[in-house]
């Protein structure tokens, strides 16, 4: 009985410690994590970014090259109809967000923090501070943010998450 409460001892100081790593980070990036909230905070501000990051001289059709305001869907807010062709684009195919389920946001944070903890961050931080056991959702949208990472810090600039 007694080797149970004491790995039941341990596992609670380990969690403990976990915790305590994971506020110590955000706690050490306070100030840059307010202000990346206040860009990034919202789905808007996000696809706003992205919007950006994609069309950096306005919306430009991949299929006619015509340049004319889009047709806007107010159900699927990521997808823009070109008024002259009708052909369908998103802000997020060629990217590593295609085909997301997840909120841009969330990228978004992920992005931010494993580029500003060097990509030392535990994949389990993620699942506690979105409240989800989906490890395998995590597992993938790190998977994708560090390879995207390896080819090139522009990728982020491109975006504003990076200097």
């Amino acid at each position: 009985m007694e080797k149970w409460s004491e790995l039941s001892y341990k596992d609670d100081n380990e969690e403990k410690q976990k915790k305590s790593e994971l506020f110590k980070i955000l706690l050490e990036h306070e100030e840059d994590l307010k202000e990346f909230k206040k860009r990034f905070g919202t789905e808007d501000a996000c696809r706003n970014q992205l919007r950006e990051w994609r069309w950096p001289n306005g919306f430009t059709c991949d299929r006619c090259d015509s340049r004319k305001e889009p047709y806007r869907n107010k159900n699927r807010k990521n997808i823009y109809q070109c008024r002259d062709c009708g052909y369908q684009a998103t802000l997020t195919v060629g990217t590593i967000f295609h085909k997301t389920r997840l909120p841009l946001s969330r990228w978004f944070l992920m992005i931010y923090l494993i580029k500003i903890t060097d990509k030392k961050i535990r994949l389990s931080y993620f699942q506690r501070i979105w409240g989800t056991n989906n490890y395998k959702a995590v597992w993938i949208m790190a998977d994708k943010i560090k390879k995207a990472l390896a080819e090139s810090d522009d990728y982020l600039k491109l975006v504003g998450l990076a200097d």
